[in-house]
């Protein structure tokens, strides 16, 4: 037996209240080979794109790369409330 089917689920973005912003992030890790993606995109309540980033970086040891990807999305959703 083969490995399970992934399932594609959609999910429609919701905008934030009236004169708030919306940080949405998303990680991608490969365990094998070690690398590590993180993105996102801060929009406004009349889904205007603020600001984009995009990173990627490799580590050897896994649970280190699961503490390092948590660490950074919550400073720099930090950052970005604070800027705003």
């Amino acid at each position: 037996m083969g490995a399970p089917l992934a399932r594609i689920v959609r999910i429609k973005w919701e905008r934030p209240s009236e004169g708030r912003l919306k940080l949405n992030v998303n990680t991608a890790v490969d365990g094998t080979l070690g690398h590590v993606g993180v993105g996102g995109i801060v929009r406004d309540w009349n889904s205007i794109t603020i600001t984009l980033f995009a990173k990627s970086f490799a580590f050897s040891h896994v649970p280190t790369r699961r503490k390092f990807l948590l660490c950074e999305k919550l400073s720099y959703g930090v950052e970005i409330s604070l800027y705003w």
